[in-house]
């Protein structure tokens, strides 16, 4: 393609993932004047009803929530279907759901405190705080996992694990059936009544404000595009690397992207064991040249435990690593990822080769300064030669 062929292509991919986005027809503007809109009625029924009970309000309003988060579930059957590369991954704080889980922890909260407040400490208390608690809970698993590797059809996930996701799921579905039935049996006001009206009021723009929510922090991928697109053109990023980018922002990142970090990381290292390497084989080759032996020893002493923390360094890194691609293994299918964890596989078993022959080295510097020693005592002490 042309300069002038590719920018077109570069903005055309852009309109098409915002169009996608939004393809259900909303936008900000349409959402602010919907919650105005809600807003505005439940101030009517409000105005014109000089008395609501907040007790049936909140029930209702429990109820209508719990219905809602029921079928929330039901919504991925909503988005189109999109290509997908299974040799690719995403990340868990890529694919945790910020939205969903903001909204129904502050829901759990909430109606905790208002039914505590109405009504003590009854069962509808204990069932929204048995909710909150577990919405905590995955608060604290993208916390502790955000950096670990997920498969890119795992969109909604909340711990970095299959089986985990379905029975989460599964329990917050069951607690959410009697919500609804217990919240519902509770009020004492008829179906279509004024606190219905004004629950309804309060439900709808609840999930506004979490599509709101959804639309701003949750599909990022067209504000990544501008950023790729800006980087080409005035940052100087080669076509090929923007290339890159935007498959790395619609289809995932490949086995290298993921390992990049830590191969890199495993490099600087090994380069900084090459350098005590060398050291300690400056140490040996002075011994043998008849310099002092107790100036060689101290040296010895000092270079041997920055050795061997650096090693060990090097050598966690590198089980890190085999670890992680254990990790892609099981979530990733198809020929390019098991060629490019092949690779990785070979190039880390080269630098565990290396270390060993590193490890191999102090002993070996230690034999001769032993050595040295013996022959030293033979001729009845340690000659000093002005070097150190």
């Amino acid at each position: 393609m042309t300069e002038a062929e590719f920018l077109s292509f570069l903005y055309s991919e852009r309109e098409r993932e915002e169009s996608l986005i939004q393809w259900q027809g909303w936008n900000n503007w349409a959402l602010v004047g919907a919650f105005v809109a809600v807003m505005w009625n439940a101030f009517t029924i409000w105005k014109d009803h000089s008395y609501l009970e907040g007790y049936d309000v909140v029930y209702y309003t429990s109820g209508i929530m719990a219905v809602l988060l029921t079928f929330y579930s039901w919504i991925i059957f909503l988005k189109r279907e999109r290509g997908i590369d299974f040799s690719r991954m995403r990340w868990l704080k890529e694919v945790f759901p910020y939205h969903l889980v903001t909204i129904a922890l502050v829901c759990s909260i909430t109606f905790s405190l208002l039914i505590v407040a109405e009504d003590g400490y009854c069962y509808l208390f204990w069932l929204w705080s048995i909710l909150g608690v577990l919405f905590a809970i995955t608060i604290v698993s993208v916390i502790c996992y955000r950096d670990r590797v997920m498969p890119t059809y795992a969109e909604g996930f909340m711990f970095p694990w299959v089986k985990v996701n379905i029975w989460y799921y599964a329990v917050m579905g069951s607690l959410y059936g009697p919500i609804c039935m217990q919240s519902f049996k509770k009020v004492s006001s008829e179906i279509l009544s004024n606190e219905f009206e004004m629950a309804v009021c309060i439900s709808v723009g609840v999930v506004i404000f979490y599509l709101f929510l959804k639309f701003n922090t949750g599909d990022k991928a067209v504000k990544r595009l501008d950023v790729i697109i800006d980087d080409y053109i005035y940052n100087g990023v080669s076509r090929e690397k923007t290339i890159q980018e935007i498959v790395k922002n619609r289809m995932g990142y490949s086995v290298m992207d993921v390992c990049y970090r830590d191969i890199a990381e495993i490099s600087d290292m090994m380069m900084e064991c090459e350098e005590d390497y060398k050291r300690v084989d400056k140490i040996k080759d002075a011994v043998e040249r008849g310099e002092c032996i107790i100036t060689q020893f101290n040296k010895l002493q000092d270079e041997s435990k920055v050795f061997f923390d650096r090693q060990m360094k090097v050598i966690k890194k590198s089980r890190k690593l085999s670890d992680k691609l254990r990790e892609i293994q099981k979530i990733t299918i198809g020929r390019k990822s098991i060629a490019a964890m092949h690779a990785i596989l070979d190039e880390n078993e080269k630098v565990m080769d290396r270390i060993n022959v590193m490890k191999d080295k102090m002993p070996e510097v230690v034999n001769v300064i032993k050595k040295r020693v013996e022959e030293l005592k033979a001729k009845g002490g340690c000659r000093q030669n002005g070097l150190g």
